[in-house]
């Protein structure tokens, strides 16, 4: 509750003066004085350019490894900024950053064990203390879950098959990236239009798309979007030659195929094409392209006209 006294606002729970506080009065007819606030306000002022400045420069060193793209089957888009981006900050405005230990000198990370009506998970969080020297520390904290589903790769991992340390890892890697970027005032996310204005295409970006409930996929650059367009016809045309590998079912689809290529002691295969990594494409390719010369090779010998036959286009070359 406040009242209006020649033309200040009082509050009337405080005495009329406030030794050594951020209000006090002046004495003359004016009433109350505001001459902390206003010494905070230019110190804010003042505080706030130099972030602007900091954050243009910061705009013009990061690059689109930077971000990551997240999109939804609703056509949702997400821009965020990753563990780079923090890298770049950090080496802007000469930051530090420092884990909290346990006892034994490790890094401090806290296991939440949680249950839903989808079976049991974990959660780990990790903690630290992100430093400008000389100005200021935030404390912060970073967490990551058994069902993050780059773990995955878009699907869903049995808890017990998720190996705890790349969770441990990511819940590392984001404490890290929130501390840093909270020096500046920075979220985790960004936006399309703050990409802008830094002159990037949120468009460009490396892309992950991840649909509703627990499968899940990628959104590709122009470039692999063509690599997996090649590999769908490849694909389709050992179907149509009826490759079958030894051991496996026939496949019925060109995914299948792809699926029954891609699968070794150590890797169910890649149920989908279009649900292949970044990292996964030029190993698939190469695992195709050797599987397709030898069988649509090898029939395109057997099957050669002679001088006097009809020549038959092959699927692909």
């Amino acid at each position: 509750m406040t009242t209006l006294s020649q033309g200040a606002l009082v509050p009337e729970h405080l005495p009329p003066e406030v030794d050594g506080g951020t209000l006090q009065t002046t004495g003359s007819a004016d009433g109350l004085s505001l001459v902390h606030l206003k010494e905070m306000e230019a110190a804010i002022d003042t505080r706030v350019q130099l972030l602007d400045r900091i954050k243009g420069v910061i705009d013009h060193r990061v690059n689109p490894d930077c971000f990551d793209r997240f999109e939804d089957p609703d056509g949702g888009m997400v821009v965020r900024r990753n563990k780079n981006y923090a890298d770049v900050v950090a080496a802007t405005i000469g930051a530090s950053f420092a884990y909290l230990k346990d006892p034994n000198g490790r890094p401090l990370f806290t296991r939440i064990n949680r249950v839903d009506d989808e079976g049991p998970f974990y959660v780990y969080e990790c903690f630290g203390v992100a430093t400008i020297p000389g100005m200021m520390s935030v404390e912060c904290s970073g967490a990551a879950s058994s069902r993050d589903k780059f773990l995955s790769r878009g699907g869903r991992l049995d808890v017990s098959k998720v190996d705890e340390r790349f969770v441990r890892q990511m819940a590392a890697t984001e404490c890290r990236k929130k501390g840093i970027l909270a020096l500046l005032g920075l979220s985790g996310d960004s936006s399309q239009d703050e990409m802008a204005r830094a002159g990037k295409d949120a468009a460009g970006l490396k892309g992950h798309t991840f649909q509703k409930g627990s499968q899940g996929g990628n959104t590709d650059t122009a470039d692999e979007a063509d690599t997996k367009g090649e590999l769908a016809r490849m694909c389709q045309a050992l179907l149509a030659a009826g490759y079958v590998r030894e051991g496996y079912p026939e496949p019925t689809s060109a995914d299948a195929v792809c699926q029954v290529i891609t699968t070794s002691d150590r890797f169910k295969g890649w149920r989908s094409i279009k649900s292949i990594s970044d990292k996964g494409v030029k190993v698939t390719m190469d695992q195709v392209k050797k599987v397709f010369a030898q069988v649509i090779g090898a029939q395109a010998e057997e099957g050669a006209p002679d001088a006097q036959g009809d020549e038959e286009e092959l699927p692909l070359t």
